[in-house]
């Protein structure tokens, strides 16, 4: 089982995480992750399924990130990136709202 911070994780979430502590080879296509996300991240081998949604479901992954050292800028590479899936705590869905609610503080301070 993989060391640190996803090791208490798998047992009270119904995700086994993989054995060596890397992250899949599929996540390899996306731009170069921030070092701190990459060596830090809670979600570091679980299955890539358990951060999509299935029929609806929320992912099972998305709680891993409530103990994530590295919550925040995950979430910023996602909202940069435009990526898949749960990045920092919040599905596709959240991200665009946040990136409205984000666009729309901006224009309220401009105002």
């Amino acid at each position: 089982m993989a060391e640190g911070p996803n090791r208490s994780i798998g047992r009270w979430l119904d995700v086994t995480p993989v054995a060596p502590a890397i992250f899949p080879d599929e996540w390899r296509i996306l731009p170069p992750l921030p070092r701190e996300v990459e060596e830090g991240a809670a979600c570091i081998g679980y299955p890539l399924s358990s951060f999509f949604a299935n029929q609806g479901v929320v992912p099972p992954g998305r709680s891993i990130c409530l103990v994530c050292p590295v919550k925040d800028p995950c979430l910023e590479y996602a909202m940069t990136h435009r990526v898949k899936g749960v990045w920092g705590g919040m599905t596709e869905r959240d991200r665009d709202r946040l990136k409205a609610e984000r666009k729309k503080e901006d224009g309220e301070r401009d105002d």
